[in-house]
């Protein structure tokens, strides 16, 4: 089985002291070594796309967390979709 390798949201791929070069490889269940908080972050996220944002408010009210992988993650779906990525 081929690994699994993302870019790391943080440094935008850009390699920092928490990845090395920019990217995260997984051999096993990705899920596994994912934090809960990343992947209720995910969930929500798809109720954002309905218009129903995890916090009471408008768009300003969400926590800076959410907003930043709500946009990376609908800017990754696009690339994929474009085919400007292939998904790993």
């Amino acid at each position: 089985m081929e690994p699994l390798i993302i870019e790391f949201v943080i440094c935008s791929g850009e390699g920092c002291e928490q990845c090395g070069d920019g990217y995260v490889k997984y051999t096993g269940c990705p899920q596994r070594s994912i934090p809960i908080k990343m992947i209720q972050m995910a969930s929500m996220s798809s109720f954002a796309e309905e218009g129903m944002l995890p916090d009471a408010g408008g768009l300003n009210d969400q926590d800076s967390y959410f907003i930043d992988f709500y946009s990376k993650l609908r800017s990754y779906r696009n690339q994929i979709r474009k085919g400007d990525l292939d998904g790993g």
